[in-house]
């Protein structure tokens, strides 16, 4: 480890415990669904994994403490996997020992920083289909779709707006919930009749990369951010364990072809129409 140069240990015990546990699970595809949930909650909500860079040091102040001022023009580049169908995946660790497994460590003056999942989160763009987590250990890869989705619950979960956006060439499956959340719809409902903005709400299942989201087609004029927050506050005591909620306009070109089923909420309009 001796090419490491920043020297303030990182541990993640819990992810690194839950980890573990889901080698146990491997042939349980339900113990093994439930895993990953917890794995995908500990990464988005408490994890700092860390990501090997190298940087240009004729732009660094070394602090001597284990920090460093990035001077004007300093570059950080981040050292990325490549997969066999070409696509790069940026490698993140849960401590140091899984970094000093990386072939890297042992031929270049590296550095490390330190990513909680927002920062790598806000990475993910057509340069990267994802991260893999300890690649030479668990070797768990984490789709940027899976990463955006996650961002989008928890967005929701902290009292934001969670909006899917369909990638390019992205697998997706559109159909009807086999199990109505009619709870959701029912409080979904009752704040659109108080939200003027919103026309109709149309309700599909989408599955996309394994995951199951309740996509929410929303009509609406005006301004989303005048719109969303409401469903999503009111949707949430609600939604169904195992789900994750979505949300696009309808204007939206997938929006536009998904919602072709009739709309649980229509607004309803006085005798001039209005």
């Amino acid at each position: 480890m001796s090419n490491l140069d920043l020297n303030t240990p990182i541990t993640n015990p819990r992810l690194t415990e839950l980890l573990a546990q889901s080698k146990l699970v491997q042939h349980d595809p339900e113990a093994l669904n439930q895993q990953m949930n917890l794995i995908f909650e500990e990464i988005a909500n408490r994890a700092n994994l860390l990501a090997i860079t190298t940087i240009d040091d004729s732009k660094v102040t070394h602090n001597g403490n284990g920090t460093a001022t990035f001077n004007k023009g300093a570059t950080i580049s981040f050292h990325l996997l490549g997969a066999a169908d070409g696509s790069a995946y940026l490698p993140l660790f849960t401590d140091w020992d899984n970094i000093g497994m990386d072939p890297i460590v042992q031929t270049q003056k590296i550095s490390a920083m330190v990513m909680p999942f927002d920062q790598f989160a806000s990475m993910m763009d057509d340069n990267l289909a994802g991260v893999v987590v300890n690649p030479y250990n668990e070797n768990l890869a984490i789709t940027k779709a899976q990463i955006l989705h996650i961002a989008n619950v928890k967005k929701m979960n902290a009292g934001g707006v969670a909006t899917e956006k369909i990638q390019k060439d992205t697998p997706v499956k559109i159909g009807e919930p086999g199990n109505y959340p009619t709870d959701m719809v029912n409080s979904i409902s009752a704040y659109a009749k108080k939200n003027k903005n919103i026309n109709a709400i149309h309700l599909k299942l989408m599955e996309k990369e394994g995951e199951l989201v309740l996509l929410l087609i929303v009509d609406f004029v005006g301004n989303k951010e005048d719109v969303f927050p409401g469903i999503a506050e009111a949707a949430r005591p609600h939604i169904p364990q195992g789900y994750g909620l979505g949300m696009i306009p309808i204007n939206d070109s997938f929006g536009q072809k998904a919602a072709d089923n009739k709309p649980f909420y229509v607004k309803k309009k006085g005798l001039f129409g209005f």
